[in-house]
């Protein structure tokens, strides 16, 4: 045992010994210390200046980092990175390329700060992490970084490597609110990182947020990639990976060959270029934590920015939504895994972009498509809102506004860019129905709106559209507007993927179903008509106690519309005036159209309203008098200062009737909008504003003919392009009218307008293009043919309401336009289909619906029905119009009458099944009121005569 102690013992002081000679007289790092030694003598210039070299001492170089707390031996033998003088030396002689060294010193950063390796060590294989065949050195972690890798490092300091910036790391942010993403940040790169820069591009453009989370956005289904770059070899299993095992080569692969380096994994190949896979790579590698002190890191871009422009919802996409959705909207299917075709993966063409697949495992779910015209369509804003924000619990739909990190303007831009997809609507002034075919808008119509309308327009899931008293208020803007734009949460779909002519004739094939008995030229040949006169008075008194005494009052005297019993009126209008306004109306005010009455009846309201005359009507002569020229500009400002009060700034209407309305325009001579505004009106509000009759006002006869000439200036030649109706009832106390709803209208339409057996009435998009007038109208008039009654009073009124409890209610219903009652972040509960038989909803749904969605709703290839995040977006008119209409192009088809899907149900079905589907919602409220005619559950209701 000593012999062997001794031995032991010698041998340890000889290893020690050749060790301590080696490093001090034998190392590497000495041969290079000479090396540029004789480098600086050569190249001095002078005795001095060789003399210095000479001098030069071999021993370590180091710099001492205390703020990184780390020491940097590289200088040992990088000499000369700092000296000019080594320009053109060789490694590792040579100067730093580039000026990087003026805004980052040795003395103050280092050298692996930046490039990594092992600072301390002084031996090159050590030090570098790489052998001399290129292979990396085992226990070194962190191996030097090569190439472009060497930017990967700056985002230990640098923000400009982050995808989107580091204001929350500059500016501590509320938890769960982050800074929103703003364009300077996102496009942000360092100088000279061009590689970095695009694998940042590609992060954004792949969709990669959609699974992988990265400063708290992102999606769930993948590993959090913030801080990829500090990962070392030893976060990662690199039993499949074909080349070097290093960090770098395992992403690369991992980005080329996803479920071949990851079995298992869900990420499908996204055929990706080995230069993308290396910019990837890149960019990756460049998210490290911000581990330098403050002192050494720049501010992000936007800390000096003082308006930091928003992210574009496109952009915003294709950071989140692409990977799931596809890039333009159209959808996916999303697999288990898949693998590469070839047994050698890497014997494949890399420089192919055609990476061919093929599936290995089983579908997983489908992934709807949301580019889509019936999708579009049929989902409202609030819809797409709640659903992108709350997603759907229990599928790989996240809620973005909570676990996805996304903000509210954020999830903003998100749908103004899927609305992006819509088609464009079609030119307003390319649209009437006195420009379409008949027959071919009868074939639209049965292909596209008779399974929720009826084939003959009486109604379903939709309103009656073929009732008389709905056509003679319902402009064609009304009408157009409606189906361009829908009703967002009801079963009534946006049809922007109409033409113009298309529209046309859909209108034009509606108002066939209008009686258009009346014609001007046949009342004015009937009003003409010698004898019988006083027979005449007497009828016309009875259809205006019938019709028209709601709105203008039993003597004429006005009430919803004006007076037409003063003489200033009946003294200038013609008889062709009175026929034109009966029998067109005034579109977009509450006078309809009353065409549906035989040119006779209106001939004899003519005479029934000329029976108030007292004052001799003007003649011929007096209308055809020219009326001097004004000018507009003028005019509309003396009309904005003494007419707009109660006509409406733009002439829209408001106390006074509507003065810009096209028909009005089109009828009124300029003699008669003169004597009107000098003289007014007696009995009214209308006071003349002539000089010298002691009006409001006293105009001069130029300045009144400014005001014509600016009346004028508003008459439209084509009357798609309606005037700026009144926003707000001008009678109309709305904390009123909100009593009288509830009284009169909410057992039919919803406490909060949402719908019941009567449409929905809160719609913004509904009372957008309704008028007051409209609502008036409605209101007094009823849906003939509906159980919608007349409400106003007047001999067919149910309720009795005075003039001023309409303007009460219209002012009400014109507040939702504003300030709808429902919140959007907790849904709109537009749910109106009464569950009254179930068992039939369930029977429906097994033979039409089970068989892609499952019988529960879920654990089907088609999107799962039964989630709670599903049913509280959904309204039952985006159940209705998904069920009727299908999804064009998908296996979603067609279930409405006239369809052409697998079956065609009526309605009544189609209700059932919506009640079944939307008994599975947790949150749903309670069963509302069955109506007595349908509180027996049975099937007479679906008889044949129905």
């Amino acid at each position: 045992m000593k012999i062997v102690l001794l031995v032991s013992s010698l041998a340890s002081l000889a290893l020690l010994g050749g060790i301590a000679y080696h490093e001090n007289f034998l190392g590497e790092w000495r041969d290079v210390q000479r090396w540029y030694r004789d480098l600086l003598v050569r190249t001095a210039d002078d005795d001095r200046a060789r003399r210095s070299a000479a001098a030069f001492r071999i021993e370590h170089k180091q710099a001492y980092l205390v703020d990184l707390d780390r020491v940097d031996r590289c200088t040992t033998c990088h000499l000369g990175v700092e000296n000019p003088a080594m320009a053109k030396a060789p490694l590792p002689l040579s100067t730093h390329p580039g000026d990087h060294l003026a805004r980052h010193p040795v003395q103050r950063f280092g050298c692996t700060v930046c490039h990594q390796g092992q600072g301390r060590v002084v031996s090159r294989d050590e030090a570098h992490g790489w052998d001399r065949d290129g292979e990396p050195v085992p226990h070194v972690e962190t191996p030097i970084l090569r190439g472009p890798a060497v930017y990967t490092s700056c985002g230990r300091c640098h923000y400009e490597t982050d995808l989107f910036g580091g204001v929350d790391d500059l500016y501590a942010s509320t938890p769960g609110s982050p800074a929103p993403i703003d364009a300077i940040t996102l496009t942000g790169s360092l100088p000279g990182a061009a590689e970095i820069a695009a694998g940042k591009r590609l992060m954004v453009e792949s969709g990669c947020l959609g699974c992988h989370k990265y400063r708290g956005r992102g999606g769930t289904l993948g590993p959090d990639i913030t801080y990829v770059g500090d990962k070392t070899r030893h976060d990662f299993d690199f039993s499949h990976v074909r080349g070097p095992h290093t960090v770098e080569q395992w992403l690369h692969e991992h980005f080329l060959y996803p479920a071949e380096v990851s079995p298992g994994t869900t990420m499908p190949s996204m055929g990706f270029t080995p230069r993308e896979a290396r910019q990837l790579t890149l960019a990756m590698l460049a998210q490290h934590r911000k581990s330098a002190p403050a002192s050494h890191r720049p501010r992000p871009i936007l800390a000096s920015a003082t308006r930091p422009s928003p992210v574009r919802g496109e952009t915003l996409y294709a950071m989140f939504c692409s990977s799931c959705h596809g890039k333009q909207g159209h959808g996916t299917t999303m697999r288990s895994g898949l693998w590469p075709r070839d047994a050698d993966p890497w014997g494949h063409d890399w420089d192919s972009r055609e990476i061919v697949v093929e599936q290995r495992g089983e579908i997983e779910v489908l992934v709807p498509s949301l580019n889509h015209p019936d999708t579009l369509a049929v989902a409202s804003d609030e819809y797409l809102r709640r659903v992108i924000a709350h997603g759907r619990p229990g599928t790989k739909m996240i809620g973005w506004e909570g676990e996805g990190g996304l903000t509210e303007d954020e999830i903003t831009l998100l749908i103004d860019h899927l609305r992006s997809w819509n088609p464009a609507a079609p030119e307003p002034s390319e649209v009437s129905s006195s420009r379409g075919d008949v027959r071919v808008g009868r074939a639209l119509y049965r292909a596209n709106c008779a399974s929720c309308h009826g084939v003959d327009g009486e109604g379903g899931i939709g309103v009656s559209l073929r009732s008389p008293t709905f056509l003679a208020i319902s402009s064609d803007d009304f009408l157009r507007d409606t189906i361009v734009h829908g009703r967002p949460n009801t079963a009534m779909p946006a049809w922007r993927e109409f033409s113009a002519q298309e529209l046309s004739d859909i209108l034009a094939f509606m108002r066939e179903w209008q009686p258009g008995r009346a014609e001007t030229g046949e009342v004015l040949a009937a009003v003409a008509r010698p004898g019988a006169r006083d027979a005449m008075v007497t009828i016309g008194r009875t259809l205006y106690r019938a019709n028209c005494v709601m709105c203008h009052g039993a003597s004429g005297e006005g009430d919803l519309g004006p007076s037409l019993n003063t003489p200033e009126f009946l003294s200038v209008v013609p008889d062709e005036f009175l026929a034109r306004t009966l029998v067109e109306g005034r579109p977009g005010t509450a006078m309809p159209s009353w065409r549906h009455l035989s040119s006779e009846d209106v001939a004899a309201l003519v005479h029934s309203i000329r029976a108030w005359q007292t004052a001799p009507s003007k003649t011929e002569s007096w209308h055809a008098e020219p009326v001097a020229r004004g000018d507009p500009t003028t005019g509309g400002l003396i009309y904005r200062q003494i007419c707009s009060s109660c006509h409406g700034l733009d002439a829209e209407g408001a106390t006074g009737p509507q003065l810009g309305n096209p028909v009005f325009l089109a009828s009124a001579t300029d003699r008669m909008l003169f004597e009107w505004i000098a003289r007014g009106k007696s009995g009214t509000e209308m006071r003349g504003f002539q000089k010298g009759l002691q009006g409001i006002a006293e105009l001069g006869q130029r300045e009144i003919e400014d005001v014509v000439a600016y009346l004028r200036s508003l008459e439209r030649v084509d009357a798609s392009t309606p005037p700026r109706r009144v926003a707000k009832s001008p009678h109309g106390r709305p904390e009123k009218g909100a009593v009288h709803y509830a009284t009169a209208c909410a057992g039919c339409h919803g406490d909060h307008g949402e719908g019941a057996s009567g449409p929905a009435l809160s719609n913004p998009a509904f009372l957008r293009h309704a008028s007051d007038g409209f609502l008036m109208a409605t209101l007094a008039l009823g849906r003939r043919g509906t159980e919608m009654r007349p409400v106003k009073r007047g001999p067919q009124s149910i309720l009795e309401l005075s003039s001023d409890e309409v303007n009460d209610i219209v002012a009400f219903l014109r507040e939702w336009e504003y300030a709808p009652p429902f919140d959007p972040a907790t849904g709109i509960p537009h749910r109106f289909v009464v569950p009254w038989d179930l068992a039939r909803g369930r029977s429906l749904y097994e033979s039409n619906c089970a068989g892609c969605h499952g019988v529960e709703g879920r654990g089907a290839w088609a999107p799962e029905l039964r989630n709670e995040g599903f049913l509280a977006a959904a309204t039952d008119g985006f159940l209705q119009a998904t069920i009727v209409r299908g999804r064009t192009g998908t296996a979603m088809r067609a279930f409405g009458r006239g369809g052409h899907g697998i079956s065609e149900l009526p309605p009544d079905d189609v209700d059932d099944i919506v009640a079944y589907i939307r008994s599975w919602s947790e949150s749903a409220p309670s069963p509302m009121t069955i109506p007595a005619e349908r509180s027996i559950v049975t099937d007479t209701r679906r008889s044949s005569d129905e």
